[in-house]
């Protein structure tokens, strides 16, 4: 089977369920959130307008995992990017619309970052995960509240956040591998550089 051209200008993708993904992209200046694989029911066979103009610093998370086989789940658009404050919308699933989410929009401090989305586990929506300007904190950023992830002497290389578990990945300076769940509210997995793990089982989110 030869590889089939979707879509360009693509700013973010997921998986849902079996052969299904979503994805956000770019055209006719406009964001929209769409849907790629086997169409069966529900929301897969809907394309949304975000009615977003996009620029050349546009960026876009995805979260939720198989909550788009339902519903919309949520989605992260960045809006500006301009004196090194990102401002971000963020859409997110209403009760009973699959395609007609409500949004929120969060302004950062000057010099953060945001590196990811996440559904929260204890109360309903989404979540921003901002790395701090000095890199050695990681905090969610919601509507009603600013929490704490993890912070560390020592600063954080790289991070990344699945769309489907939510789990949040970081890697220090010194090579130390931390991942956070939002599940269990704090550390599912640390690695240091000399090959020691310390673990607990963590499940994909429903």
């Amino acid at each position: 089977m030869q590889p089939q051209l979707v879509d360009k200008n693509v700013l973010a993708m997921a998986a849902i369920v079996g052969l299904r993904m979503v994805y956000v992209s770019r055209d006719a200046g406009r964001i929209w959130v769409r849907f790629a694989g086997t169409v069966k029911s529900g929301m897969n066979q809907h394309t949304v307008n975000l009615w977003l103009d996009p620029s050349p610093d546009t960026k876009a998370f995805i979260a939720g995992g198989a909550r788009w086989h339902y519903g919309f789940g949520g989605v992260a658009v960045r809006v500006s990017a301009g004196d090194d404050v990102e401002g971000w919308r963020v859409f997110e699933e209403r009760p009973g619309s699959q395609s007609d989410p409500s949004s929120w929009e969060a302004r950062l401090a000057a010099g953060e970052c945001a590196v990811g989305l996440v559904r929260l586990h204890d109360k309903p929506g989404y979540a921003l995960v901002v790395q701090s300007a000095n890199r050695r904190q990681i905090r969610l950023e919601s509507p009603k509240q600013t929490s704490l992830v993890w912070q560390t002497a020592e600063p954080i290389e790289r991070v990344s956040v699945c769309p489907n578990s939510a789990l949040v990945a970081m890697l220090t300076r010194e090579r130390t591998l931390h991942v956070w769940s939002p599940r269990e509210q704090g550390l599912s997995l640390t690695v240091h550089s000399s090959g020691s793990a310390e673990e607990t089982e963590v499940q994909d989110e429903a």
